[in-house]
């Protein structure tokens, strides 16, 4: 959290900047590429004021979900693309639509965790948040390894 200033307006103890995406190439017809998943340290920003203060570590553990969140979505995205590759249409076109539905779904998905959790003050729903999105990563398990396709 290296930020100096948050990017968006309104208050926040602290806000994550992360993202995943795609970057693919067409040789001939034969699709290759690779997909990230990045936290941005000097887009995510850490109010000055609470650095030190007794919700810390609640604040920490809500922002650690927002980037397991993100790794969620990178492994969906690959689980997505090789379902393309395997029937055949993975080109341009259907990344191109494939990544907008799974971004949208992402944004509402991080969207609800705030919501939900309240920004971490609502200790119930963020416990089960955590053991949501565990859940979720370990069915995914297997899509972990999503660097190439």
């Amino acid at each position: 959290f290296k930020a100096n200033s948050k990017e968006s307006a309104g208050f926040a103890v602290a806000s994550t900047a992360s993202a995943f995406g795609f970057s693919i190439t067409d040789n001939n017809g034969e699709i290759t590429g690779n997909i990230y998943v990045r936290f941005y340290p000097y887009k995510s920003y850490w109010n000055p004021e609470y650095r030190n203060s007794e919700v810390r570590t609640d604040v920490l553990e809500h922002e650690q979900l927002h980037f397991d969140i993100c790794e969620l979505y990178g492994r969906k995205l690959y689980k997505e693309i090789i379902n393309l590759r395997d029937s055949g249409k993975l080109d341009d076109k259907h990344m191109d639509i494939l990544y907008s539905r799974i971004e949208r779904q992402y944004s509402k998905y991080q969207d609800k965790y705030d919501e939900e959790t309240n920004h971490s003050i609502n200790r119930t729903e963020q416990a089960k948040w955590n053991k949501l999105i565990k859940r979720e990563l370990n069915q995914l398990s297997k899509y972990s390894n999503y660097n190439t396709f």
